[in-house]
């Protein structure tokens, strides 16, 4: 978000305070634009409560919008950053898939459902000689 602004100098001192990297590191990293690759490496406590709680109710594009706009950075990055902070905290991301495989299962029955719904309305019609 802030390099979609054009602000480099903003951005720099984002990573360096998000990572700890050097300036020289922050500066090749922005240019390049793999400011993501470096925050993937440096998660750990970074994250808002209030983006953990969005994950903990198996909400990632919430907390992806949550650390877009505590953090000030793109969505690609804002993604990296979530998806790195679920890898390295394995607790909540057993959580998070949980909650998720059991929206899946949840979602399958309806769909399973409503196909034998519409084959019970459509079966005597299809079988109507008309």
């Amino acid at each position: 978000m802030i390099l979609e602004r054009g602000d480099k100098v903003l951005a720099i001192k984002r990573l360096r305070e998000l990572t700890g990297v050097s300036l020289r590191e922050a500066r090749e990293l922005v240019e390049a634009g793999n400011a993501g690759s470096a925050l993937t490496r440096s998660t750990t406590g970074q994250m808002p409560s209030a983006a953990i709680a969005a994950l903990g109710r198996g909400n990632r594009i919430e907390a992806m919008t949550l650390v877009r706009h505590a953090e000030g950075l793109g969505m690609k990055d804002a993604k990296d950053f979530v998806e790195a902070f679920l890898s390295e905290n394995l607790q909540i991301n057993q959580k998070f898939t949980q909650i998720n495989a059991s929206r899946f299962r949840t979602t399958l029955k309806w769909v399973v459902v409503g196909a034998a719904v519409c084959t019970v309305v459509y079966y005597p019609f299809s079988t109507q000689s008309g």
